[in-house]
């Protein structure tokens, strides 16, 4: 076997690029980044904007960075987007194409700032753990000042179910926060149960505070009535949980006891998810809405282009399903390049009815990315997500030093949260789910650092 020296991809940064005020420069900024995402975009904005100035750095000292594929995919794809600002605002498509542009770049801006993590982490002798850990306790502080500052206690305490709004700010963006909270907890839990070296009076008097902010917000969810911050969360607890106790107990070689494990928080995240979905019916607030009768007939219209015929079969749905039948009608007259990046006045410009027209997005953001950027930016954006898997998957065979089972099946959770989010919300242009995206693609595709002595006696 190996000594933990010798795992290191061709790719691996070499030599210590970063002082030391640079290298905890860029400590400081991940939790920043995370918490600001949800308090202060602009200076959440900042944070970025310091990552990548020394991600730059970092490429300056060593130019062999750039032969990474994924970074240049990353490149590829911030082209595409500047490109399709042009066109867009070449063409006179409705809307404001410089508006919103920015937003799209968030995914592409991993990949660079994974240098500068990679940098840092190894300047600094850190193990990998931590970098996920500064980002999720940012996550959780930040989205919890967010949801106490808008009345989440009193809205607990008065068990006080929410009439669309918590506050001033939406309730999908309140259970997208509390979402983010509960797996960013959840992970921050687990990190401390399974830390080898963490004694455990810290480690009970961290938890248990965790512990009880985690019922809260639980409690706080049901209350949102909010079906996409319902389903994701579920969804992100279900793997988040499962794999985290599948990959703790394979890693000791205990193949009865993942069984075990996994059968148990099966049956403990479906119990949560049958009281949910309870507790949301008797407050009159179902998952689905409407009929759901006729669906083969709808899509069969949709697919031949039989629109005004798919309008009025569209009413017998779910409110929002005629906007996806609206978005696949605008994919269909601009199906390769899209109307550029800016959606907003796309609704209100193109939709046949005045419901439709007050809205200013698509309410699935697999559809908008379609409408936006049509089927030349999906098939950009697949090789890229592929690219990412790749890498990610490299990284893990071969990294001596690796995310623990916990922060794996955490950031698997953050994921799943967004993937099921993006459904029901264009999720992936609100800053903090832009930038928990723009974290798991730096996980993805972070270059493999040398193993160091401290780094090496750390995992012992």
């Amino acid at each position: 076997m190996q000594p933990a020296s010798q795992l290191v991809a061709p790719d691996a940064i070499t030599g210590r690029p970063l002082s030391q005020p640079l290298a905890y420069t860029v400590a400081v900024c991940i939790p920043v980044l995370a918490a600001a995402s949800l308090l202060s975009p602009s200076i959440s904005d900042i944070a970025l904007a310091i990552l990548l100035l020394i991600a730059g750095l970092v490429i300056w000292r060593n130019p062999r960075q750039l032969r990474r594929p994924v970074l240049w995919l990353a490149f590829g794809w911030m082209v595409f987007v500047a490109l399709s600002v042009l066109w867009a605002q070449s063409q006179g498509v409705p809307g404001h194409p410089l508006r919103n542009w920015h937003k799209h770049m968030f995914i592409a801006f991993g990949p660079l700032v994974a240098l500068a993590f990679a940098a840092a982490w190894q300047r600094l002798q850190w193990r990998i753990d931590r970098l996920l850990l500064l980002f999720l306790a940012g996550l959780c502080g930040g989205a919890m000042v967010l949801l106490i500052k808008n009345g989440a206690i009193s809205m607990i305490v008065e068990l006080r179910p929410s009439d669309g709004m918590m506050g001033p700010i939406n309730r999908n963006f309140a259970a997208l926060a509390c979402g983010l909270a509960i797996i960013a907890g959840t992970g921050l839990i687990g990190h401390l149960i399974t830390a080898p070296k963490l004694r455990r009076g810290v480690a009970v008097a961290v938890g248990l505070p965790l512990v009880i902010t985690l019922a809260a917000l639980l409690t706080l969810l049901a209350l949102l009535h909010s079906r996409a911050g319902y389903v994701g969360t579920t969804a992100e607890l279900a793997i988040g949980l499962i794999s985290f106790g599948m990959a703790f107990a394979a890693s000791r070689g205990r193949i009865r006891r993942t069984l075990l494990i996994a059968v148990v928080l099966i049956l403990a995240i479906g119990t949560l998810t049958f009281g949910g979905y309870v507790a949301m019916q008797l407050s009159g607030r179902s998952l689905i809405e409407g009929s759901t009768g006729g669906s083969s007939q709808l899509a069969l219209q949709v697919l031949h282009g039989q629109f005004d015929v798919a309008y009025a079969t569209a009413n017998k749905f779910e409110a929002r399903v005629p906007l996806l039948v609206l978005a696949a009608e605008l994919f269909q007259q601009r199906p390769w390049l899209g109307w550029g990046p800016d959606a907003w006045d796309l609704p209100r410009t193109f939709a046949p009815t005045a419901e439709l027209r007050d809205l200013n997005q698509f309410h699935n953001g697999y559809a908008q990315f379609l409408v936006c950027f049509g089927v030349i930016g999906a098939v950009l954006m697949a090789i890229y997500s592929a690219a990412l898997l790749s890498a990610a998957i490299r990284r893990r065979r071969n990294a001596a030093d690796r995310l623990s089972p916990p922060l794996l099946a955490t950031a698997l959770a953050l994921l799943t949260l967004l993937a099921v989010f993006n459904i029901s919300e264009t999720v992936l242009l609100v800053k903090s789910a832009a930038s928990t995206m723009m974290m798991l693609a730096a996980l993805a595709a972070l270059p493999i650092v040398t193993s160091t002595p401290r780094a090496r006696a750390d995992r012992g």
